[in-house]
């Protein structure tokens, strides 16, 4: 903002400007944190992270799952209510008026029943992805070869059962 706009603001609020002049050796350069990668982050760091999302995610499905109680039972209240005025009045709105409260309040139980779903397959989820299973196969450049190319190791075998039949023959 320039200096008249901020005078004509101060002026209609009936307060000084405030005209600060920041030198340019005193504003910083905004940092790139996108060229950050991922494996400089240690395994405390990243664990601590996940800790907190599993933290958060379990306060927000508690927050919810009071509200939604406190719904219901505000629901069930004002039911009660609206039926004694009902059964005064007979009225059809007001029947019509309870119905619709009573409809309100069963979409919320089931709304309660889907949270519960919902967080059962999420702590699913973090089951599935802290039980992983490292598995080591040490395999020599040959034993390698001999797995990319099965025709080598026929080859291979063959030669072996021949320099096997000779040696026995000399020895013979």
């Amino acid at each position: 903002m320039d200096k008249k706009s901020k005078s004509k603001i101060a002026a209609a609020l009936n307060i000084d400007p405030v005209i600060e002049e920041v030198p340019v050796d005193k504003i910083i350069a905004p940092v790139d944190v996108t060229t950050k990668e991922l494996s400089t982050y240690d395994k405390d760091t990243t664990t601590e992270l996940a800790e907190q999302k599993k933290s958060e995610a379990d306060r927000d499905y508690d927050t919810v799952r009071r509200n939604l109680h406190k719904i219901v039972k505000k629901g069930e209240d004002a039911i009660d209510t609206i039926l004694t005025i009902a059964e005064c009045g007979e009225s059809p709105r007001a029947f019509e008026v309870v119905a619709q409260m009573i409809k309100t309040v069963a979409d919320v139980n089931k709304d309660l029943l889907d949270l519960h779903a919902k967080k059962k397959e999420y702590n699913k989820e973090e089951i599935n992805i802290d039980q992983s299973t490292s598995t080591n196969v040490f395999l020599s450049t040959s034993d390698l070869l001999d797995l990319a190319n099965p025709d080598r190791s026929k080859n291979k075998r063959v030669q072996n059962e021949a320099m096997r039949k000779q040696l026995e023959d000399n020895d013979g």
